[in-house]
């Protein structure tokens, strides 16, 4: 008898001994990852080093962490880390609601193909056919144009106003045709066309606004609603929801945090334009959706065909690298989609690959989260084999002389931005949405760790050496102009 119980047992423990190796691996992997985080920024001549992300989380002021990994084309780990309120210790969990910012606008595009692909709307027809409550304002650029949605997605309608601030929980929030005319009490500017439809990339949050207005008006239903029963219930988004503000009974929620560690004075602001901006979710719940695309693309999913999600990664353009809601990137390796998130006091980007079923999500409450999200993506894909993904740019310095830093110091200004230009024991600092340290590469010329591919370059307007003019650049292109005041 006790031979029999031994032998029952031994077969037991070796049917599970693979399922041990697994959770085992999976630990290793966790624990390689998390003391893993390598630079995105390597300096020419220096060592290279990783560090642990609780170091970094840390070292960056950012109170949590939400993280989901994708491998095979399943989740294989999620998990938190950090508090989700710093003054109650509150720790935060695989389920604790963050704002994904303008990961939205993917939601939001997903739920406009599942439409098109059910017949209810057109991506290609002129929007003026489906505008009933409010009508796109005409001017040179746009009148006896069309107009479509498939431009709206791919923020190639010639529309502007790029992004929009949230509203502290106490003001009075405007409707959406307020937010689209630049009415009081909206902060933001009114929607209208800066170029001619399809010419050209811009981004512009006004323009996903505008679908929100669109859908609202055609399907007669509110688009919190609609993205509820149209992408949120089938994706068995449980937890996710576009309510701005959040429901009382939901708790929770990831408190939103600034660039000095600061928290959002009400805990969030409040995004009533919604599809650009307003989900809130969880990392585990926008893995499942970046699956569900995945399934579409090898044609196995019920929700999305494969004729829809391929258009929806097609180049409107082909300068711009973004489709209809999402980023298309080319890696060495392989191919794939993504989207980064910024609201006031929260980053966020998720990565999905084309073929092989990879991908992340990582979702931060804190506006010093996008470094910190990089080097958390890039030990991911170093310990899961992305191939060609991490590649760090490598920067060689120049040794500033005191005469420049006293040249450059100053308040530039342009419309409503500011980028005042300081000197904190002895490093050139500049300050966004937080103070971060100006790195020289000649020509006067600098760049920051948060964004290295930008370009802060500083000259004078009238050829003399008095430095008053500041240009972000990227790839040689002016993205802001700002004088020094």
């Amino acid at each position: 008898m006790r031979r029999s119980y031994l032998y029952v047992l031994a077969i037991s423990l070796f049917s599970l001994s693979p399922v041990f190796s697994q959770e085992n691996l999976q630990r290793d992997k966790i624990a390689e990852f998390e003391k893993g985080l390598p630079l995105g920024v390597i300096f020419k001549d220096s060592i290279q080093t990783t560090f642990n992300i609780l170091e970094r989380m840390k070292h960056y002021k950012v109170p949590s962490v939400s993280i989901a990994v994708i491998d095979g084309g399943r989740i294989i780990w999620s998990k938190a880390y950090g508090n989700r309120e710093l003054s109650s210790e509150s720790k935060a969990d695989v389920n604790t609601l963050y704002q994904t910012a303008s990961i939205s606008k993917s939601i939001n595009a997903i739920a406009v193909l599942r439409l098109a692909q059910e017949g209810k709307i057109s991506l290609e027809k002129d929007i003026r056919e489906y505008l009933t409550s409010w009508k796109v304002p005409e001017n040179n650029f746009s009148k006896s144009k069309k107009i479509t949605i498939s431009q709206l997605l791919s923020h190639t309608a010639g529309l502007g106003t790029g992004g929009f601030f949230g509203y502290q929980i106490n003001d009075t929030i405007p409707n959406l045709n307020q937010i689209l005319d630049g009415i009081h009490p909206a902060n933001s500017d009114a929607v209208r066309s800066i170029n001619a439809p399809g010419n050209e990339y811009y981004y512009s949050g006004g323009g996903t606004t505008v679908i929100r207005k669109i859908l609202e008006d055609k399907l007669k239903t509110n688009y919190s609603s609609l993205m509820q029963t149209t992408v949120l219930n089938p994706l068995r988004m449980k937890r996710s929801t576009y309510s701005q503000p959040l429901q009382a009974s939901a708790l929770n929620y990831a408190r939103g945090y600034i660039g000095d560690g600061q928290a959002v004075p009400g805990g969030y602001h409040i995004f009533p334009e919604l599809a650009p901006d307003g989900l809130w979710s969880n990392a585990t719940e926008i893995g499942a959706v970046i699956i569900e695309v995945q399934k579409s693309l090898k044609g196995k999913s019920t929700y999305l065909n494969k004729t829809t999600t391929q258009k929806m990664f097609t180049k409107v353009l082909p300068s711009s690298n973004y489709t209809l809601g999402f980023v298309v990137e080319k890696k060495p390796g392989e191919t794939y989609f993504s989207h980064r998130g910024a609201n006031y006091g929260y980053r966020s980007v998720f990565y999905g690959s084309m073929e092989s079923g990879k991908g992340i999500v990582v979702l931060t409450n804190s506006e010093n989260g996008e470094m910190l999200i990089n080097e958390i993506v890039n030990s991911v894909a170093i310990v899961y084999n992305w191939k060609g993904f991490y590649g760090p740019l490598v920067k060689e310095l120049v040794k500033i002389d005191d005469a420049l830093i006293k040249q450059v110091i100053g308040n530039y200004t342009s419309g409503e931005a500011k980028f005042p230009i300081t000197l904190d024991n002895g490093k050139l600092m500049m300050t966004g949405n937080a103070p971060e340290q100006l790195y020289h590469v000649g020509n006067h010329t600098f760049f920051l760790l948060s964004n290295p591919n930008i370009q802060v370059q500083f000259s004078s307007s009238n050829g003399s050496e008095n430095f008053d003019v500041l240009e972000l650049k990227e790839n040689g292109k002016l993205l802001i102009k700002a004088n020094k005041t």
